[in-house]
């Protein structure tokens, strides 16, 4: 346990974000494109109506890149119905449990995650801004608030502790003050990048890293397989 822990989260301290934790286990699954998240949250955003919760029902309502087009994922097709199960299972990950309701932002940015890290940022701050964003390119008329960067820096955390919180807010608002003097608020993603404490603590960001445990698997299936032959040798 202690060596898949590392894998997911090789730079993690005490704490480790359990959400994180579970849509890394429930690989494999198709890694969403931008425009494949950003299609949801447009889908989500369309029937919801308390700000980013929706009801079990309006999830159902909302098919996602997974289950509506399985003919042109490039993954073995699973016998069982796969799929269906994990959207299923993602309403129960993410949901409230005293409301019911689910956060259709906070899951879809843990799914942002991808084997690399900076293309996970690029999706995760894309779902914060609306609209895509390429930082190679540097397209998109995204604007970053002290908040919004604050919570890519988290990777999609609302709450932190509040020590972190306050420290790590005041940094960034210090940041947003050198680099504008007339608009503190919200800054476009040139700007921010443009800061040289930004840019590395966004290139050093592996909050929207998904870790690939294909290997692990194949390590841990190994010895089944071997004492199976031996078995049969026999």
């Amino acid at each position: 346990m202690e060596e898949l822990l590392q894998l997911i989260y090789p730079s993690a301290g005490e704490y480790v974000n359990w959400h994180t934790l579970l849509v890394t286990l429930a690989q494999p699954y198709p890694i969403p494109s931008t425009l494949d998240l950003l299609s949801a949250l447009t889908s989500y955003r369309t029937i919801s109506s308390n700000g980013d919760l929706i009801s079990r029902d309006q999830y159902d309502k909302v098919e996602l890149w997974f289950t509506n087009n399985q003919s042109s994922i490039n993954l073995p097709q699973p016998t069982c119905d796969r799929y269906n199960h994990l959207k299923h299972a993602l309403f129960d990950m993410f949901a409230d449990s005293s409301s019911g309701r689910l956060d259709y932002l906070s899951m879809l940015l843990h799914l942002s995650a991808d084997h690399d890290a900076r293309s996970g940022l690029c999706k995760a701050m894309s779902l914060l801004c609306g609209s895509e964003v390429d930082l190679d390119s540097a397209e998109g008329n995204c604007k970053l608030s002290v908040e919004l960067v604050c919570r890519l820096l988290t990777g999609g955390m609302v709450k932190l502790d509040q020590q972190h919180e306050a420290a790590l807010k005041e940094e960034i608002q210090s940041i947003f003050a050198e680099l504008s003097t007339t608009d503190t608020e919200s800054l476009s993603v040139n700007v921010v990048f443009s800061h040289p404490v930004m840019a590395q603590k966004f290139n050093n960001c592996n909050c929207f890293l998904l870790a690939d445990l294909t290997p692990h698997y194949h390590r841990c299936a190994s010895p089944t397989i071997e004492q199976s032959s031996d078995s049969a040798s026999h």
